[in-house]
C-alpha cells in the first residue's frame, strides 16, 4: 500500500493542486491524506483520511427509519440483480 498526501500548493480551480505528497498529511487534516492500493482481481483502489466531513456530506442528519428504508430499498435492488449478475472468479 502506498500513502500520499495532497500537496498545499494553491490552485487556480479554488482549491489545492491534485498532486500528492509522500506520507500522511503530518496534521491528519481531512481530505488531505491518502492510501491506494491494488487488489489481487487488479482493481485499484484510493482511500482518503476524513476526521471531519465537510458541511452538507455524509447521512448523519438521516434519521434511523429513513436509514433502515434506504438500506431496505438497496438489499430489495441487490437482491433483484444477485441472479443475474455475472459470476465471479471466486463464486465457483
Amino acid at each position: 500500500m502506498s500513502t500520499a498526501r495532497k500537496s498545499s500548493t494553491p490552485d487556480s480551480v479554488g482549491g489545492l493542486r491534485a498532486s500528492r505528497a509522500s506520507g500522511p498529511d503530518p496534521s491528519h487534516t481531512s481530505y488531505f491524506s491518502f492510501a491506494s492500493f491494488h487488489d489481487p482481481d487488479g482493481n485499484g483502489w484510493l482511500l482518503q483520511e476524513i476526521t471531519a466531513r465537510l458541511p452538507g456530506r455524509g447521512t448523519s442528519n438521516f434519521d434511523v427509519a429513513t436509514m433502515k428504508e434506504l438500506l431496505r430499498e438497496t438489499e430489495e435492488h441487490h437482491g433483484k440483480y444477485e441472479p443475474t449478475a455475472p459470476k465471479h472468479h471466486w463464486s465457483g
